[in-house]
């Protein structure tokens, strides 16, 4: 155990007798030295294991959704798979306000009264196909 007469002077480090150990380099050294190395210098193609390796793509979206919030928020979470049924107004709110949006970028005129007249660009007939894809198929039809 060291006393205070013991801390007077400093003592060096001992790892080992004969062994002189490394001095630290600071970070922006360090770090400068590691990307200067090749760590697949050694490695040949033909040694790479089949089935070891995965893309990342896949495993990235799906930390992505678990910290990115959609678009809608957790509306979405709430919602019921039948948006015209009375006791949903959630759903059937947002669906007007989707559709809504989805008229006024449509600019539909007045006069038009058959939907085959508006262009498959149309904000409008984009949002009836969504629906229809999302198996929304009354929805679609009430839209119509």
């Amino acid at each position: 155990m060291s006393t205070s007469k013991d801390r007077k002077q400093r003592a060096g480090l001992k790892f080992m007798s004969g062994v002189a150990l490394p001095k630290l380099l600071p970070y922006d050294k360090l770090i400068h030295y590691i990307k200067t190395i090749d760590f697949t210098e050694n490695i040949k193609h033909s040694d790479v294991v089949n089935g070891a390796y995965r893309e990342l793509n896949e495993f990235l979206l799906k930390l992505a959704e678990m910290y990115i919030e959609p678009v809608i928020g957790k509306i979405i979470d709430f919602g019921h798979a039948e948006p015209l049924h009375y006791g949903n107004n959630g759903w059937h709110f947002w669906h007007s306000f989707v559709l809504e949006i989805a008229l006024s970028k449509s600019r539909v005129p007045q006069n038009c009264n058959e939907l085959s007249k508006l262009p498959l660009d149309c904000a409008f007939i984009c949002y009836i196909d969504c629906a229809k894809g999302l198996g929304l198929s009354r929805l679609a039809k009430k839209a119509r």
